[in-house]
């Protein structure tokens, strides 16, 4: 039922939720698209966006209105959005919540969520979200032992988990100049249904890839998939998404490793458009839709992606190519966030402006877009990776994810002890989900 005087919800639920006092009706519809904001006492913002089905970047548009300490009330009845204040400036103060009411159902649901940083704060006083990357390679295609694995990690407490992709490995044999690290005995599960099965198993774990090769993919596949995954682990998926360099795989899958520049470029157009919209009507170079969409739709609107590449590693020839400073300018206007290939040393310093200048350039804050920094536990031992991760939070990394892959170690036990080795070291408030 709707309340004539301020056309928003006010079922006894709401009510009985939002009671801290009765509403001012100030609904500002400047916004338009029947999006209503209202403001209750200091510290309340109501949001009523699913009694016209508008997507959740409309409502995070109007959320970023919200003042510093506002609890943000979302009442939707036909959307669903889990993770509006992540998605938020990360400016904004810790203690902004997100109230989500899901309608539909006939239920309650709630979810509260912390934005990543304050109003005031800098880099190096960020909270970093810290996880693990699958080794793949080193872990039997086993459930029972990637079971093992996963669960521990979510025991441990750490925020997420990651999956690398490869298709398709060469035969050394027939290729003797091969140099690259995988070849055909490399053991690669497939991401999404790799982290279908993590979702299951490890529910308090965010899903993430590192990156998927999106050219090499269909991309209307990928959409559907992906906004499944999302239903299935409850709006915890980041997609990490990059053009790869591998093109043994692009040729047995039937792509044209040449053009896959501009075949990216407008994946991530359409993968939004796809994620956000029942329906659509697409006609450019690499895709043609006519009225159709994917149902279902994802729970984030659209879900994360994260753009790998950028930055190579200081002393490589192309570090400083034309060709890779369009790959920063790139992932400076469309990321969500960056997994770069540099280490957070003076040269990831300078990649780092660079970046910021873009992001300036393009209209965008740099603290909107995430940095996602990688740790390898190798022999250094834990002073040198505490130092590590501290350099990853004073260059401004939201994440860090620990690899323990072509490490010459072997089935999860041993994966497991290094990990462990480094979860010691951390400060007691690194892992907020920390067990014993």
């Amino acid at each position: 039922m709707r309340n004539k005087k301020t056309m928003g919800p006010t079922t006894d639920t709401e009510c009985r939720r939002n009671s801290l006092a009765e509403p001012r009706r100030d609904w500002n519809s400047r916004w338009g698209f029947g999006i209503r904001m209202m403001r209750r006492k200091p510290g309340a913002l109501m949001i009523s966006a699913g009694w016209t089905g508008r997507s959740a970047l409309e409502v995070q548009r109007l959320a970023r209105r919200s003042r510093c300490g506002d609890q943000i009330f979302l009442d939707r009845q036909s959307e669903y959005i889990s993770t509006i204040c992540n998605r938020l400036p990360r400016r904004r103060c810790q203690c902004t919540v997100l109230e989500f009411l899901e309608l539909r159902r006939g239920r309650e649901q709630s979810l509260a969520s912390k934005c990543a940083c304050k109003s005031n704060e800098t880099d190096s006083q960020r909270i970093m979200k810290i996880g693990i990357m699958f080794p793949q390679t080193d872990i039997r295609a086993d459930s029972g032992e990637i079971k093992e694995f996963v669960q521990a990690i979510e025991r441990m407490g750490f925020n997420h988990v990651l999956a690398i992709e490869h298709v398709m490995g060469v035969n050394r044999a027939s290729r003797p100049e091969w140099s690259a690290p995988y070849d055909s005995n490399s053991n690669f599960n497939e991401p999404f249904v790799f982290l279908s099965y993590v979702a299951g198993i490890a529910p308090a774990l965010e899903l993430a890839t590192g990156i998927l090769i999106l050219p090499q993919r269909q991309t209307v596949l990928v959409a559907k998939q992906s906004a499944c995954l999302d239903v299935m682990c409850n709006g915890r998926l980041r997609l990490g998404v990059g053009t790869g360099w591998n093109t043994v795989e692009y040729e047995a899958l039937g792509m044209d490793f040449a053009k896959r520049a501009n075949r990216f470029e407008e994946q991530i157009d359409l993968l939004r458009a796809l994620w956000t919209k029942p329906t659509l009507s697409w006609n450019r170079p690499h895709h043609t839709i006519t009225d159709a969409g994917i149902s279902p739709l994802p729970l984030q609107r659209p879900i994360p992606l994260w753009l790998g590449g950028g930055g190579l590693p200081a002393g490589s020839p192309l570090w400083y190519s034309p060709a890779n400073d369009k790959v920063i300018r790139r992932i400076a206007r469309v990321a969500d966030g960056w997994i770069p290939n540099w280490d957070p040393d003076e040269h990831g310093h300078a990649m780092m402006e660079k970046f910021r200048e873009y992001c300036r350039e393009f209209g965008r804050d740099p603290r909107d877009i995430g940095l996602e920094g990688r740790i390898t536990l190798n022999q250094g031992g834990e002073r040198q990776w505490m130092e590590s991760l501290e350099a990853w939070r004073n260059i401004g990394a939201t994440h860090v994810t620990l690899n323990t892959m072509l490490l010459n170690l072997h089935g999860a036990e041993q994966h497991l002890r290094r990990i462990e080795e480094f979860r010691r070291a951390l400060p007691a408030d690194a892992l907020p989900n920390r067990g014993g």
